[in-house]
């Protein structure tokens, strides 16, 4: 498992991530800044220099796909999923 991958899974399990109706906002692992990620027909996208520098899946875009991914499978179980904080706006 990559570093990457490591830091998106610490990520959707801190449950910091607040959805909206375009995308997600995710916070820094190391700082107060906040990330916008947002996916459109498939392309997935961030705010982060890793993501924008290097045109990877950085770790917010993957603790975004980790974290729906578990409240899939928790609605799917009849688990409490994570709640999304929905607004139609994004104050960022």
């Amino acid at each position: 498992m990559d570093a990457r991958f490591e830091r998106g899974m610490e990520i959707a399990q801190n449950n910091g991530i607040k959805g909206f109706d375009r995308g997600w906002v995710v916070p820094s692992q190391s700082s107060k800044k906040k990330y916008f990620v947002s996916c459109e027909n498939d392309a997935w996208d961030c705010g982060c220099a890793d993501h924008y520098y290097r045109g990877v899946s950085c770790k917010h875009i993957l603790g975004v796909k980790t974290w729906l991914e578990l409240r899939k499978q928790m609605l799917e179980n009849d688990a409490v999923a994570p709640q999304v904080e929905e607004k139609q706006y994004c104050e960022y």
